[in-house]
Order: C-alpha cells, then structure tokens, then sequence
C-alpha cells in the first residue's frame, strides 16, 4: 500500500492524550465491526469441522487445507531448503532465547508453607497441549515461531503444534528447532477455532499463544474462557524517551521500525528537547516523502517539559516498547513504568529484543501493560494448591463454622462440625 506524504507535526503533552484515547475508542469499534464475522466463522468451524476449515481456506484465498499434519518427511524437505546462513542465525536466536526462558523457569518458587495445624503449598505445572499461531502474511515470522514455541516448550508442554497461513521454510525450520510437536497450514479466525475446539482430525489445546491481525486477535478474545490465552495483543507500539544527547537519525530509525509492521502500528517521540524534535520531525518528514509503508498518523512528536513528564505521559500510554534514548538510565530506578518490555540505552534498538536477545517479544499492547504481561513459560502454567489438615485448633474449626453460618450455608457447617465433635471426642 502507499502514503501520501504529510509533515511531522509536534504537538502538547495534552493533545497525545485526547489522540490515544480517541485511537482507542476507534480501536474497540474496529473490533465490534468484525465481531460478528468473527462469531460466524467460529461457529461454521465448531459445528461442521474440518469442511468449514477448507471452505474458509478457499474463501479467504489461503493454501488448500489439509487435515493432516505435515509429515516428517515433509518438515525434512521444507527445513532442508533454508540456506546455512539463515540457519546459524535462526540457532543463534532460538540460544538466547531457551536461556532466558530456562532462567525465568529456575526462578519458579516452591511454595510450603505450615501454619494453625495445616499444611499446604502451591504447585505449578504446565498445561498438556498448547497452541502457537504464527503470522504469515505481508511478513512470515519464523522469530514468532521461535517466541511462542520455545516458551511453551520450556515449560515442559507435552504438545506443542503450531498453525500458520503460509508455512514457509523458515517458519518450519525455526518451530522445529524450538521443539513443536505438530506443524498445520491453517490462518486466520478458522486457526483459533480449529486449536480452540478441534475438528475431526485436530485435537483441541488447552492454550492459545502467538499474534495476529484484528481478526486473529478478536478470535482470542472470543474463545477465551473455553480455552486460555497468553494476552489479546494488538498492532505494535513503541514509546522513545529521549533528551538533548540523542542521536537523532538512530530516533528516527527506532520510530520508524515499529511503525512498519502494520498501518494501525504507532510509535511516539517524547523528549524534553525542542531542538531534538525539530530535527527528528524534519527526518521523519523528508523519508515519508520517499516511497514508504510507513504513514504521518502513526508516528507522534510531543515536546515536554522534563523526563519526568515524558514518563508520566508513556506511563498513560503504557506502551508495548519503551525505549530510554537518555544519557543515563537505570532498571532499579524505572521499576515502576508501565510497559511491556523497556530497552535501556540508545544502541539497545527493540528489533534486538524482536529477534535475537532473549527476551520475549509477544507483549501486551493497547494500554493492557496496566494489568498484564508479556509471553514467557509461565503464561503454559496451571498453578494449583493443596491442604492438609493435620491438627487444626479447636478454634479453627469453630470460627469457619462461626462463618458458614454467617453466610447461610448449613452443609458447610455441618461438615465442620462434624470434625470438631470427632476431635472433641
């Protein structure tokens, strides 16, 4: 698609409020407009299976559906056709990525804990089948393969199948690698359907991880609850604090690799420098003048009048990515920001983080930084406590059924009771 070329405007720390909020109501109408369709789809796919799948596949110009898994043989060829370059720096990633991940699962505490004649503890342990859906459309992602698999593999997931529009050979080279269990060629709404549900060839997972385009993402949120989720992500973000020693260009560079994943993606300056936003806004300008995928409504300048009110605004926003272009900054003392993931340090670019570092780079967007997190092996965790009431006090057990009664619920009285006459007896 083409943009029509327009100049950087720079405007008030006010002004980018009112226009995230408007992005936002916008945003949930997009998503009411296709729910329906959504819905329809959904539901073809629970009632009639299989044949709903192929019909969605034709209908919607996707490969012929097929209700097998790819073979062996078949995952061989396709890997075989990814070249040795290609291959070391898929390696290099999937590395640093089950490191980090292996060193998230160590952190993992066991909960014991004895108190008032009870014993009890928490326990965490990883669903048995996941589901990893990885776009393929403008842009095949083979590091959305290495993301999504890895963190479920490392949780120890028995299951492990991942579903694409477009299997190209990297994407299969790089799930592989990562530990999948199973490979489909099935996109869009009728993918989420189909791990959601099943079909009469797919087995149904227990959990859902991975991006995608409006549709993909508001099939999430429709079959969540029946099965789970990692989070419902939208189009990418990306806020850059910077100040007065920030290389311009490198701002201009960042800004503008997060806007071109997709046209609603969005990516903002603040700073507290009038002379660093004319110049980044010039930049911006002249290559939008070029032949670009990138367009003047997803990027955004505002001038503050400290770091500490750029804070405050991307805390507001509470972006996908934050990215500190400051001379000094440090993790203890930005602990309390609101992002998904933060990149501290002008050469700390967020394609680092997308593709080779470590960390993971499915993360939640749209201001849900507020209450949620990004992918990781513990989203592939089921917790679950246990007690054991060992000799718990004759007090205990009269003041739960001191409570039972309170709430109106005589069985459960009763059943205590009946356990205080045996230890009084």
């Amino acid at each position: 698609f083409q943009r029509t070329a327009e100049m950087i405007k720079i405007v008030t720390g006010p002004e980018l409020r009112n226009q995230i909020l408007i992005k936002r109501a916008q945003g949930a109408d997009r998503n009411g407009g296709v729910s329906a369709e959504v819905a329809k789809i959904i539901a073809e796919v629970r009632c009639h299976g299989d044949s709903a799948v192929a019909e969605f596949s034709q209908q919607f110009g996707d490969p012929v559906y097929e209700s097998s898994p790819l073979t062996k043989d078949q995952i061989a060829r396709s890997c075989a056709q990814v070249d040795d370059k290609c291959r070391r720096a898929i390696q290099h990633a999937a590395n640093n990525i089950t490191s980090f991940a292996q060193a998230i699962v160590r952190e993992i505490p066991r909960v014991v804990h004895n108190q008032d004649g009870f014993s009890m503890g928490m326990e965490w342990r990883p669903v048995k089948r996941a589901g990893c859906y990885v776009p393929s459309g403008r842009h095949p992602l083979p590091s959305t393969a290495l993301m999504t698999v890895i963190a479920a593999h490392v949780a120890g997931v028995e299951e492990i199948v991942v579903v694409s529009p477009r299997l190209t050979p990297e994407i299969v080279y790089a799930a592989t690698l990562a530990g999948v269990t199973e490979i489909r060629q099935i996109g869009g709404v009728q993918a989420i359907a189909v791990m959601a549900y099943g079909t009469e060839t797919i087995k149904p997972v227990d959990m859902i991880a991975g991006p995608g385009n409006k549709y993909v993402t508001e099939a999430k949120r429709q079959v969540q609850g029946d099965v789970g989720i990692d989070l419902v992500a939208g189009p990418s973000e990306i806020v850059i604090v910077a100040d007065d020693g920030a290389n311009p260009a490198h701002v201009v560079l960042d800004l503008m690799a997060q806007a071109e994943h997709d046209i609603d993606a969005s990516a903002v300056l603040l700073t507290n420098s009038s002379e660093l936003a004319e110049r980044v806004a010039r930049e911006l300008t002249r290559c939008l003048q070029d032949e670009c995928v990138v367009g003047a409504e997803q990027l955004q300048i505002t001038v503050c009048t400290s770091i500490e009110e750029c804070y405050e605004l991307s805390d507001f926003i509470g972006p996908e990515h934050l990215h500190l272009h400051l001379k000094s900054s440090n993790v203890g003392e930005l602990s309390g920001r609101i992002c998904g993931a933060m990149f501290l340090g002008a050469d700390t670019t967020v394609p680092l983080g997308d593709y080779i570092a470590g960390p993971n780079h499915t993360l939640p967007t749209n201001g849900s930084a507020r209450f949620t997190g990004g992918l990781s092996p513990l989203t592939f965790f089921r917790t679950r406590t246990w007690l054991r009431a060992e000799s718990p006090s004759t007090r205990s057990l009269s003041n739960a059924i001191l409570l039972a009664e309170v709430e109106g619920l005589p069985l459960h009285a009763a059943a205590l009771s009946a356990r205080l006459a045996g230890k009084l007896s």
